[in-house]
């Protein structure tokens, strides 16, 4: 719309001033018009006066040059009018042109209009669209993490995510939900026991409080955001005192001992870091009460250092029976090789034999069959009668 009204504008002003041009050029020729018929009618009085005293003949010539004159002066303003014409025809078409493709480029803006209007409103139709599906999702979430059981839900499945990534097997590198029991014979159960080498396990627990994080950030002021601030951090460090005050090492869970340190499992990083941005200290209160927060983060790591160590422990175990395997397998190889060698001995002997009864032995007693049919005139046997004739005496 912002270059269509100067476009029209230029186009108005090129018409008024064509227009103009066009009538003053046929006011001019008018004008020429009228003069031309004055002046014939004069030209016409004074040869009615001049009649009186000249010639006929006289008269005829001047009337004859006169009209010759008009007809030039008539000619040349035809043809300057003529002239203007094409020139005014020229700009005519020249506007018409122009206008033409102003037109198109009004008709091009107008479609490329159109068309980025409809993709923007199906943008927007997009965008309005999905922060509905936003807003249903957060309330959904809000209406989670508002329910205690649902939370506690969310962070085992949290725990779980972690747990699985890492590589741990449920039953082989760890338990949920273990029962131990105190001195008094009461049953107690950690969210979860990780196994580590040497019989010694540790537990972790996961539920921790989120209502006055929701509290804080649905808060419309201030003093209401400082109030559910404070509120968060109490009630964050009731449940560290919790977590210790439960002292798993003092509970007996078969031939397992149980480390002095216990986990706790915040399931979510953006509260793991407001926790430490506003309560610096307690980290280290939760270290002497031999509690650790984690992050989802750095159960991770903590979970790929326990893996570490209980393969390397594995490893450990077993190298003193691989070498005592290592040691037996070299001796009974050594022995190996010395019957092997031995056998391979006996076979070269037995070969030597059995060449020597193929070629020496055999030849012999074909010379001596050989002499034994020539006494009696007949015909020396066969090699099939001598391989027969070995036969029987082998066997």
């Amino acid at each position: 719309m912002d270059i269509i009204l100067p476009l029209a504008m230029l186009l108005l002003g090129l018409a008024l001033g064509f227009g103009a041009a066009w009538w003053l050029a046929e006011q001019r020729r008018r004008s020429e018009a009228v003069h031309t018929t004055q002046l014939k009618e004069t030209f016409q009085a004074l040869s009615g006066e001049v009649l009186a005293n000249v010639s006929e003949q006289a008269t005829k010539q001047l009337l004859q040059l006169a009209e010759q004159k008009l007809d030039k002066q008539t000619e040349l303003s035809d043809q300057q009018l003529t002239a203007k014409k094409q020139l005014i025809d020229q700009n005519l078409a020249l506007m018409q042109a122009e206008l033409k493709r102003v037109n198109d480029m009004v008709t091009t803006l107008e479609k490329d209009r159109a068309a980025k209007f409809s993709t923007l409103s199906d943008q927007l139709a997009k965008s309005s669209q999905q922060m509905e599906q936003l807003r249903t999702t957060t309330h959904d979430l809000k209406s989670a993490l508002s329910n205690a059981r649902i939370r506690g839900q969310w962070g085992d499945r949290m725990a779980d995510d972690v747990l699985r990534l890492a590589g741990f097997v449920e039953g082989i590198n760890y338990l949920r939900q273990g029962s131990l029991t105190d001195a008094e014979g009461q049953k107690r159960q950690p969210d979860y026991t990780f196994f580590l080498p040497n019989q010694r396990v540790v537990h972790m627990d996961v539920k921790f409080p989120l209502d006055q994080y929701l509290r804080y950030l649905e808060a419309p002021d201030d003093t209401a955001r400082a109030t559910a601030r404070k509120q968060f951090i109490k009630e964050a460090r009731a449940r560290v005192a919790e977590a210790a005050k439960r002292d798993y090492a003092t509970l007996a869970s078969g031939e397992e001992s149980t480390l002095d340190y216990t986990l706790v499992f915040i399931p979510n990083e953006q509260v793991y870091a407001f926790l430490l941005e506003h309560d610096r200290d307690i980290l280290d209160t939760a270290l002497q009460s031999k509690v650790i927060l984690c992050s989802p983060t750095t159960l991770f790591a903590i979970l790929a250092v326990i893996r570490q160590a209980v393969e390397n422990f594995q490893l450990e175990k077993t190298t003193g029976s691989i070498l005592r395997i290592l040691a037996d397998f070299q001796d009974q190889w050594h022995r190996y090789s010395e019957a092997f060698t031995k056998f391979g001995e006996r076979l070269a002997a037995v070969g030597r034999d059995y060449d020597t009864l193929a070629t020496t032995r055999k030849n012999q007693l074909e010379r001596q069959l050989s002499k034994l049919e020539s006494l009696k005139g007949l015909p020396a046997p066969t090699a099939d009668v001598i391989e027969i004739t070995d036969t029987r005496k082998a066997g």
